[in-house]
């Protein structure tokens, strides 16, 4: 599932950065390589072949990145649809422009391929007027030599002036530590933060950093680790509790929230269809069978009886999962009413051809062939999961 996030650039900031390093000749060298000819693999491999060191081969994949990347403004009125991150990787190599998620997205997936260890962050953040944006936004981090640090190659590549996007490379968000980024960026969840004292919305939002000298630890590793270890819906479930104990002060905030809990009904209604349609291949399999009088393919005994109990059974177990899930998107509450009202109809064929079977395996077999109809069965048509998210 794609978050349609709208995003922006900033013009100036201070900021901090990870070091002094002299980063001219792989600055030189990574500007030059051709990304026409090469998949963001084939890119990223040409970039940091001859590099050794993770700062080094970061530094080669942003330099690219914030240089052969234009940042398409437009774009924010009008958002593509995505199937996953990979579509924001083939779509930001093709048309060589995108908005920040498409940054995140290359950076995280050119990075991975050469085996560093990073991660995109969604939040929002503090333009260079000091002010609050009202749009979320999307970055990296990374982690090198057990320390977490900062990257935005979308403030890095350029910025915005008159509603027309400006070229222009600012060297400010390569490697900024914790401390410093959080002046102006805020993850929504606060574990993204990587920060022993998280600062809250309102504290970001007042210029507050007062919390940043405090004495917690608070265990971000430790969650961190927990997260990754939870299945989807358990990950973006307590993402929103951290977000509400964090305190949202925002729309842009709320609006994620939102999403989230949008995302999540759909994870919900994508693990009821995946049962819905185990029930609708037993019983399609049952039904071919039965309309050649389980001849064609030969069913023994057991295989009957297994494929119409499978059915039951899975039918039967759709029916609570299906009424709690609840959602604001108008095209997953067409699915879910659909599957909703056909539902009882399917336990209830599906319970009469459980019927049938138990009558017909009492049967003596020579005259089992009298009780099926002349005419043939229909099969049920397999569920469809939202294609948005």
């Amino acid at each position: 599932m794609i978050k349609k996030i709208a995003f922006i650039l900033l013009i100036h900031i201070s900021s901090y950065s990870y070091t002094q390093t002299d980063y001219t000749l792989i600055d030189n060298a990574s500007k030059k390589v051709d990304y026409s000819l090469y998949t963001s693999k084939q890119i990223a491999s040409a970039l940091t072949k001859d590099l050794h060191s993770d700062t080094e081969k970061a530094r080669a994949i942003y330099i690219w990145i914030t240089h052969n990347i234009s940042y398409d403004y437009q774009m924010l009125e009008n958002l593509p649809k995505y199937t996953g991150s990979k579509d924001f990787v083939n779509y930001v190599l093709k048309k060589r422009s995108g908005v920040c998620q498409h940054y995140a997205d290359l950076f995280l997936d050119m990075t991975k391929s050469v085996g560093l260890n990073t991660f995109i962050v969604s939040g929002y953040t503090r333009n260079y007027k000091g002010e609050i944006a009202d749009v979320g936004h999307a970055w990296n981090a990374i982690k090198i030599d057990s320390e977490y640090y900062f990257i935005d190659t979308t403030w890095s590549a350029g910025y915005i002036k008159e509603d027309r996007y400006v070229r222009h490379f600012s060297d400010k968000y390569f490697l900024i530590k914790p401390e410093n980024f959080i002046k102006t960026h805020i993850p929504f969840d606060p574990i993204w933060q990587f920060l022993p004292n998280p600062i809250r919305q309102i504290e970001f939002n007042e210029k507050n950093f007062e919390r940043l000298n405090g004495n917690d630890n608070y265990p971000f590793e430790k969650i961190i680790k927990e997260h990754k270890s939870l299945d989807e819906i358990k990950q973006v479930e307590q993402e929103n509790r951290r977000m509400i104990q964090c305190g949202i002060t925002n729309k842009t905030t709320r609006e994620e929230l939102a999403w989230n809990l949008n995302h999540i009904a759909h994870l919900k209604f994508s693990k009821v269809i995946d049962t819905l349609n185990y029930a609708i291949e037993n019983y399609n399999d049952y039904i071919f069978s039965k309309n050649n009088r389980f001849e064609t393919p030969k069913l023994d005994d057991s295989e009957i009886k297994e494929l119409v109990d499978n059915a039951c059974k899975a039918f039967n177990a759709c029916k609570d999962p299906l009424l709690e899930i609840s959602s604001t998107d108008v095209e997953l509450n067409k699915h879910l009413n659909f599957e909703k009202d056909r539902l009882p109809d399917l336990i209830k064929s599906a319970e009469q051809e459980k019927r049938f079977v138990e009558k017909y395996l009492k049967k003596w077999k020579p005259l089992r062939k009298t009780m099926f109809k002349s005419q043939g069965y229909t099969k049920i048509p397999n569920a469809e999961i939202n294609p948005l998210f």
